[in-house]
């Protein structure tokens, strides 16, 4: 097998996808053609506008300067000049962090953003509907919210996992209409990452819309849960922390047509989806041939992979209706040199002979190798020698009926806990019965969460959080707890999550055990030894939690003030209610 040398180099370093999706299944609606050319609009800007051009708007503008630059570099400009337009205008913020394929190809990319001939307003552009760009290919409108939020794409944006949003509709101009986004459309292109010449291009891969999965309904591993795990291809990695203070990545897997995490296909065992504003993981194994690996000459070396018929759980992080799975994941080294207790080693040599794990196969695996997938909520009853764990389903611990609530949310975690905690903050930040959701992660350093605010093409849901929480004011709140380094951002000083820093943290004061307010749920999100330190913590403070069913680890809790509620083990996790961050999905998609 062709190993991959450069995985191994320890340099940070930004990279994106190249994902060519294939073609969504349904009926296409095509936007109307039967609009008054030339109609005058009327809106709060048609005084000061209305003897403006489109380029006299956009360069008289500071939010779209770089848009004029952009037009005017390439000869685009002239263009507005006769005839009536609709221009869905970028601002400023959506060109950064572009790849080269997008830079080099500005001329056709710009020209995917314009309507010529015809004024479109926010009302004129139909859910799911689609219209002619000057480019001549077609861009699709997507509405949330049942239409009071509308998203212009093209399959580009797909590869890129980008959606572009009308952040500021029916601009009126002399010449035709603008519309504001905070993307840039992109039209079916070779989406590449933004690589460094010093580095190899192998970050992304073109699978020309195959699946690794090649229609059989046979599992490949049924692991020791009883999962069943099929077999999907790895086309991108983006190191998102790469240094002595850790190692980030996200990793992005392509699915099989027609699927997303809102939808997998019956392939023998039934439909199913992921449902993420839940807690939904996938589980992750290797595929045979790579159960002997021994790493590469000049990096660390191994003596193959460490409990082949087990499986790792991965909290996806993508946009749901993407034919793609996003998953970031943490990379320790630790491991290789210290026990679980934190002593050194006898067992094995550190990068001469210890076993590696999935997280580490998942930094150094070739792009175009197959990993293999579990496809359904885990729901499963783990019966051992010495433990019986019930591995089962969420439900969100919530009412959503119009009297119910209000709800106060408060998450805690560790490490890559983000992964899940900003993927289901989003979800109930989209519920009105939300009140208020207060987040606190625990980090060694400050680097194990600053790159959340790094923007690339690629922006996930966790970064989506992080770098929009300003739009939810009061609303949403992070703290941290570092505790290698005093750094300004932690308001809670240098040091370990405590009883202490919990009260201040989310403003909490110790209550006698059931008369804490119901209508405050709480999760935590970490390792093992993290839950069994931090739920006595919050059960000393008063609050109703309760060890779930068919848990003698203690590390899953139920009761009235968990935000989490397992499901039994008879019951059916395609029988919850779905979140309302799947339901927002599903309103996009149509």
């Amino acid at each position: 097998m062709k190993i991959n040398t450069n995985a191994l180099t320890f340099i940070a370093v930004g990279v994106m996808m190249e994902v060519l999706l294939s073609n969504a299944a349904g009926i296409r609606n095509t936007q109307a053609k039967d609009r008054r050319f030339g109609r005058h609009l009327q809106d709060e800007n048609d005084d000061e506008n209305s003897c403006l051009s489109i380029m006299d708007y956009l360069c008289s503008t500071d939010d779209y300067s770089t848009l004029c630059d952009v037009l005017q570099e390439y000869e685009l400009a002239d263009a507005f000049i006769d005839g009536k337009w609709t221009l869905f205008a970028p601002n400023n913020e959506a060109f950064e962090g572009m790849p080269s394929s997008v830079t080099d190809d500005y001329a056709t990319i710009m020209k995917f953003h314009v309507l010529e001939g015809e004024i479109m307003t926010f009302d004129d552009l139909i859910c799911t509907g689609t219209v002619e760009t000057m480019n001549g290919q077609e861009s699709r409108t997507k509405c949330a919210m049942k239409g009071a939020e509308k998203y212009q794409t093209g399959r580009g944006n797909s590869a890129l996992g980008t959606m572009p949003k009308i952040v500021k509709a029916d601009i009126s101009v002399c010449n035709g209409i603008l519309h504001g986004v905070d993307n840039l459309l992109l039209p079916n292109l070779n989406i590449a990452g933004n690589n460094d010449d010093d580095h190899d291009s192998d970050h992304n891969i073109d699978v020309v819309g195959t699946c690794a999965r090649h229609n059989n309904s046979e599992p490949e591993l049924i692991d020791v849960k009883g999962n069943q795990l099929f077999r999907r291809t790895l086309i991108a990695r983006e190191f998102l922390q790469d240094d002595d203070e850790g190692r980030i990545i996200k990793v992005t897997f392509k699915l099989c047509k027609d699927e997303s995490e809102l939808q997998f296909p019956d392939t023998g065992y039934g439909p199913s989806y992921i449902d993420v504003g839940v807690g939904d993981y996938f589980r992750l194994a290797p595929t045979r041939e790579w159960w002997n690996y021994t790493g590469v000459p000049g990096g660390p070396r191994y003596s193959g992979f460490k409990g082949v018929t087990g499986t790792r759980a991965y909290s996806p992080v993508g946009p749901m209706q993407n034919n793609t799975v996003e998953l970031m994941v943490k990379v320790t080294t630790s491991k290789y040199e210290f026990d679980k207790d934190g002593n050194p080693r006898t067992d094995c040599v550190a990068g001469e002979s210890c076993q590696l794990g999935m997280s580490r196969l998942l930094y150094e695996l070739p792009l175009g190798e197959d990993v293999l997938f579990t496809e359904r909520p885990e729901q499963s009853l783990y019966v051992g020698d010495d433990c019986k764990v019930g591995y089962f389903a969420n439900n969100i611990n919530v009412k959503r009926g119009p009297l119910d609530g209000p709800y106060t949310i408060n998450f805690i975690g560790q490490g890559i806990a983000p992964t899940e905690i900003n993927v289901v903050a989003l979800s109930e930040l989209k519920s009105p019965q939300t009140k208020k959701v207060t987040i606190l992660l625990a980090d060694s350093y400050w680097s194990n969460v600053e790159w959340g605010w790094t923007k690339t093409p690629s922006n996930d849901l966790v970064r989506e959080l992080f770098q929009q929480q300003g739009k939810y004011g009061a609303k949403l709140e992070f703290k941290y707890a570092i505790s290698r380094e005093d750094r300004p951002e932690s308001t809670l000083g240098q040091g370990r999550i405590d009883i202490d820093r919990i009260k201040k943290a989310f403003n909490v004061t110790e209550k006698p055990t059931g008369t804490q307010d119901p209508n405050v749920k709480w999760l935590v999100v970490g390792n093992s030894g993290f839950k069994t330190t931090i739920y006595p913590m919050l059960l000393e403070l008063g609050y109703d939690l309760r060890l779930a069913p068919d848990d003698e680890y203690g590390i899953y809790y139920d009761g009235p003030n968990s935000l989490y509620t397992k499901l039994l083990e008879d019951d059916d996790p395609y029988l919850r209610d779905k979140s309302p961050l799947y339901k927002y999905y599903e309103e996009l998609e149509g």
